[in-house]
């Protein structure tokens, strides 16, 4: 035996053992987060302390017609959908007017990423349940409302855009704006201006930031990767971990004071998040090592034993005198 078989003989053993304990890691945080709420794994993997990338929305020549194709949503309802595809979403809600504000902002960056139109997925996370799925979501874009053009936030839920005094809000005026004082204007005759989401809500929120180049990416790696298995649930949920293993899940950017907010309450979820993240990604390095390792010892245990039963075939002869 070789000094190279040697070493991975002795090496072998308690790679075999890291590989386990690992793979024991990974499995109790999938059974966790889908026995308790699997939204929370990607709610707070994707937490980022860091400002969301700029948008040069002065360059930015493609614009939304709000009025348009908000006016056209025939909105039917504001359950959740649990659909994977970004298409299949796109078509049960700017199309059939189905989905709660997750879901029809989710299909609102699918129109708007097929048309190479830059925006941002803003999400309002309470603190206190956001790992439940509670919160809103919004879109903010350059958009028209008739021949008014400006960069401002769009409630996909209430089918409108939000104002302040009359004028068109924007993100900045959103994260200052006072409970009650944010209004709806809405771009659909089947809404209203009603909503619960700027009252005291606001008080609660941290406001959170996906960028359109990040949502894009997730797209084309869901697109890609998913295969109906009759369970919209657990395929969401691994559509997303794979997700955020691999770095393509899109970023949630906060600040650092709200990363910290966000997190602290949260700290044993956190923690089984990151462990099973980081058990994945080892794996990924470790099973093709072990592959490699035992194929090649495998190779030389056969080829020794191959060459020991040649030797065997030839006669002996006695020793010359």
């Amino acid at each position: 035996m070789t000094t190279l078989e040697t070493t991975l003989e002795r090496c072998l053993r308690p790679l075999l053992f890291l590989a386990a304990a690992l793979s024991l890691v990974v499995a109790a945080g999938i059974v966790f987060f889908l026995s308790t709420h699997p939204v929370s794994y990607q709610k707070i993997m994707s937490l980022t302390p860091a400002p969301a990338p700029e948008i040069d929305w002065e360059g930015e020549r493609r614009i939304l017609n709000a009025e348009s194709v908000i006016g056209a949503i025939p909105y039917s309802g504001s359950d959740g959908l649990a659909l994977v595809l970004p298409s299949q979403l796109y078509e049960a809600t700017l199309l059939n007017g189905y989905g709660n504000c997750a879901n029809k902002c989710r299909g609102m960056s699918y129109y708007l990423e097929q048309r190479s139109m830059r925006f941002q997925r803003v999400e309002l996370l309470p603190v206190r349940d956001y790992l439940r799925g509670y919160g809103h979501v919004l879109i903010r874009a350059k958009h028209a409302v008739g021949s008014d053009v400006r960069v401002g936030m769009l409630d996909m839920l209430e089918g409108g855009y939000l104002a302040k005094d009359g004028a068109a809000l924007d993100l900045d005026g959103l994260r200052a704006a006072s409970p009650f004082t944010v209004s709806i204007v809405p771009l659909n005759a089947r809404c209203d201006r009603q909503s619960d989401y700027y009252g005291t809500f606001l008080e609660t929120v941290v406001f959170a930031v996906a960028d359109s180049e990040a949502i894009s990416r997730y797209f084309r790696w869901v697109e890609m990767i998913y295969v109906p298995i009759g369970n919209p649930k657990v395929e969401r949920f691994f559509c997303n971990a794979s997700a955020i293993v691999l770095g393509i899940f899109p970023p949630l950017h906060v600040s650092q004071a709200d990363y910290e907010r966000l997190i602290a309450p949260n700290m044993g979820v956190y923690l089984m998040a990151q462990s099973m993240t980081w058990a994945t990604r080892i794996l990924l390095v470790l099973l093709p090592v072990l592959a490699a390792m035992l194929a090649f010892l495998t190779y030389r245990r056969r080829a020794r034993a191959a060459r020991s039963r040649h030797t065997d075939d030839f006669p002996s002869f006695p020793a010359a005198k």
